[in-house]
């Protein structure tokens, strides 16, 4: 090996230019950047889910804002705490494997075009309540 430009002899005997370094997923920091910014949107979109759904909350379980205000925070903390555990399984698995099954954890599972039948009569159901309430 050669120690003034570190190719081997055998790469200098070729007589063409070295080829660049293939660069796979790993190697664009724009898609990486684009990746954590996604992550980071999601734990975001979260916590305002929580936070848009508590007047509904509040008047469902007749809950007072203190009460409510409870149900936000341990909703937080309890996403603090399994962050800090993630991070730790990253570093132990890997960070790149934590963040796709986190990721792939975390989306919706795919519903069918229309409910069931047996969900049209559902008190659950937000049509019934609206149609309820006229």
């Amino acid at each position: 090996m050669s120690r003034a430009t570190g190719h081997t002899a055998a790469a200098e005997g070729q007589g063409g230019p070295p080829s660049p370094p293939r660069r796979g997923v790993r190697g664009h920091p724009w898609l990486t950047l684009l990746t954590l910014s996604v992550g980071a949107m999601m734990v975001s979109l979260d916590g305002t889910i929580v936070t848009v759904a508590q007047p509904a909350m509040q008047a469902d379980l007749d809950a007072s804002l203190t009460g409510i205000q409870w149900v936000t925070n341990g909703y937080l903390l309890a996403v603090a705490a399994l962050l800090i555990a993630a991070g730790r399984l990253g570093d132990r698995y890997g960070h790149r494997t934590v963040f796709l099954i986190g990721a792939a954890g975390s989306r919706p599972p795919r519903w069918p075009s229309a409910p069931p039948a047996a969900w049209a009569g559902s008190s659950h159901c937000a049509s019934s309540r609206v149609s309820s309430a006229r």
